[in-house]
């Protein structure tokens, strides 16, 4: 019985190598003469070989690969169309880290061109973004193959220009905007949670999330800008109906009473009410004007109040004499934060509470 089982495993095997003879031929016997490794009898690979592994020998039958490239021309070109010059381009072998080939920067027709062996590449792009423009990758991989002479290089052009889809940015603090007569602007602003901007200048308007925003008696239009988080972002357009460029004011800052925007007492002796949801903290701030003690009186119930002067701390829970004050030393020059909190646990959501409390200041006897 053994022996049969090896007398048709033998036949197997000699038959399995006359059907590879026949569909490939004898690469030993000189059959590729003419292709440099193309196998004139091969009916699988009559057309050409394939290496996908590149190894240096046919997928299929074998035969030894010729050092197969191809000269090729990019073109860098945004997704409009419009060519691209000063990017260089690196392509890097999917499966060979050593095949990397880089290019010079593309020309004022957004030509490059590189000699690559047949392949799948990866595509980095390097440009400077202050004479280029910043863009997004939409192409970020090509293949080279025997025929393959033009490849387009796509990259979206995402620098700003003014427009919905492409804003120009907004920084936190001042920002001077020079628009054209007859012009609409837009600007983003990002991480808008408690953030307001203050937009001032003559004969714009001002549009947010559809609304058009009036100015005060000034002239100058502030308003909100609603985020749910950190990432959120806003876009703001301005509109110069003056029929010359107009220099536009916008200062983003935040909400005033937030920890990065305190409210400045400016008037001693008199009631200051400033609503506080509970367990939100509203933020004020004293600059002392000489030596002595600056002094807060509560007036609210239910409030937590708190002085910081440096390294000091009063605060009311820990520190409040009997008609409800507390107080803490200062020198000329030094900056007083006060931070309120409403505490009632009891009320309901659509209730605002107040945080009230009288500021004071006794100056340093001489």
């Amino acid at each position: 019985m053994k022996k049969i089982l090896l007398l048709i495993l033998c036949l197997a095997l000699a038959a399995s190598v006359v059907f590879a003879m026949t569909a490939c031929g004898d690469k030993n016997k000189g059959n590729d003469t003419e292709n440099g490794g193309e196998n004139a009898n091969d009916d699988a690979c009559k057309d050409r070989h394939y290496d996908t592994d590149e190894d240096g020998v046919c997928d299929l039958c074998e035969a030894a690969m010729p050092e197969n490239k191809a000269n090729v021309t990019f073109t860098v070109m945004d997704q409009d169309g419009a060519l691209i010059s000063g990017v260089k381009v690196t392509f890097t072998s999917k499966t060979d880290a050593k095949n990397v080939v880089t290019t010079a920067a593309s020309g004022s027709d957004g030509k490059i061109t590189a000699e690559l062996k047949y392949g799948n590449y990866d595509v980095d792009y390097d440009y400077d973004v202050e004479t280029v423009g910043y863009f997004l990758i939409d192409t970020y991989s090509v293949i080279v193959a025997e025929g393959t002479t033009a490849i387009d290089l796509k990259l979206i052009n995402n620098t700003p220009n003014g427009t919905v889809e492409r804003p120009y940015s907004l920084a936190a603090g001042e920002n001077t905007l020079e628009i054209d007569a007859g012009k609409t602007e837009h600007f983003v602003i990002y991480h808008t949670v408690n953030l307001y901007i203050v937009i001032d200048g003559e004969g714009i308007e001002v549009t947010y999330n559809g609304d058009k925003k009036s100015p005060d008696a000034e002239g100058v239009i502030t308003f909100e800008l609603v985020g749910e988080d950190t990432n959120s972002s806003a876009i703001v357009a301005i509109e110069n109906k003056n029929t010359a460029k107009v220099s536009v004011s916008a200062t983003v800052n935040s909400k005033p009473g937030t920890q990065s925007n305190p409210v400045a007492i400016t008037a001693l002796g008199e009631s200051v009410s400033t609503e506080s949801y509970t367990f939100e903290t509203v933020y004020f701030n004293y600059v002392a004007t000489a030596d002595g003690i600056f002094s807060i009186k509560i007036t609210s119930e239910k409030s937590s109040v708190r002085l910081q002067n440096g390294n000091q701390t009063a605060d009311s829970t820990n520190n409040a004499d009997a008609d409800g004050v507390i107080s803490i030393e200062v020198k000329a020059g030094d900056t007083v934060v006060i931070d309120c909190t409403a505490v009632d646990e009891n009320l309901t959501d659509n209730v605002v509470p107040f945080v009230t409390f009288v500021p004071s200041f006794t100056a340093e006897a001489e």
